[in-house]
This record gives C-alpha cells, sequence and structure tokens, in this order.
C-alpha cells in the first residue's frame, strides 16, 4: 500500500492517504478492515485513493484499466461496510464484523479519492467520491485540484501531496 501526506503547519498532524488503490487487486473486505484499523489509530488523518490500474494492472498482465462501473460499485461497497451495511459481493452477502473494541463503531467515515483524469471518471468521483487526484493543474467541475495532488471537494484548506501547489 503507498501511502503519501502532507504537513501544512508544523504543530499539525500528518495526514496519511493512500495512493491509487486498484479495486480488482483486493476484495473489498480487505481494504475495509484495513481503513477502518487506521481510521481507529489515526482518528480524522486517513484519505484512501483508488484508481482503475492501468499502470498496475499493465504490470501484472492486464492491459485494460478497470471499467469506472466496477470502481463506482467498489467504492459503493466499500462505504456500506463502513458503514456497517451488509453489501452483496459477487453474488455473496459481506460485512465487517468486528469483535468488540477492535473496531470504531460504525458509521465509518473516511474521505475517499479517485485518481481520474477524464470526463467519464470525473463524473463518478462526483458521484461516489469526496475528491479526486489528479495529475496535472487543470480544474474541474466541483473540484479544486493541482499537481499531484487531491483536495477534498468543499474543504480547499486540506491539501494531501507530496507536492502542493495552489
Amino acid at each position: 500500500m503507498s501511502l503519501y501526506w502532507h504537513r501544512p503547519h508544523v504543530t499539525a498532524p500528518h495526514t496519511l492517504g493512500t495512493a491509487g488503490l486498484i479495486p480488482s487487486l483486493r476484495h473489498v473486505v480487505t481494504p475495509a478492515a484495513a481503513i477502518a484499523t487506521i481510521a481507529d489509530i489515526a482518528p480524522g488523518r486517513l484519505t484512501v485513493g483508488f484508481a482503475t490500474g492501468f499502470t498496475g494492472r499493465h504490470a501484472l498482465g492486464p492491459k485494460k484499466r478497470l471499467p469506472w462501473a466496477y470502481v463506482k460499485r467498489y467504492v459503493q461497497q466499500l462505504r456500506g461496510l463502513l458503514h456497517g451495511e451488509t453489501v452483496e459481493v459477487d453474488g455473496a452477502l459481506c460485512r465487517l464484523m468486528p469483535s468488540a473494541g477492535y473496531m470504531l463503531p460504525f458509521p465509518i467515515e473516511v474521505p475517499i479519492f479517485l485518481a481520474a483524469s477524464g470526463p467519464l471518471g470525473r463524473q463518478v468521483a462526483k458521484e461516489v467520491a469526496d475528491g479526486v487526484i489528479m495529475p496535472s493543474l487543470f480544474v474541474t467541475g466541483g473540484f479544486d485540484t493541482c499537481v499531484v495532488t487531491a483536495f477534498r471537494r468543499r474543504d480547499t484548506s486540506h491539501c494531501i501531496s507530496v507536492m502542493a501547489s495552489r
């Protein structure tokens, strides 16, 4: 799991985030449990990023990125799990069932960002994500962006990146 961070003030705590998890590489329960654990250890400091996996999937064999419909459904399943819901995954019902005292109470709220540079990806991000990860300095409707940076849709003061520029 790749992590990126930004420390805007010396006295502020680190913000952690995954840099482009690829949904087809992990069953949705696995990142849900990991996210719940990190959210418990570092409350309010985690942001999760997902991508279609063009580069990562290409390195492993498949030459195509995931369809945006797949990514959208995965994010919906993930949010459902983090809210304590039972979700259908590949025809089976799944839910997080932690032992008492081993996970935050539901719902677990963690910002989810999508790496999306095209119009369809940005539309899916607007529908299911809290922000977008962009590789360049162009602005899309509803999102503030900067080089290799993600911003929350409504809180542009909370920048998550290795290199921030506004």
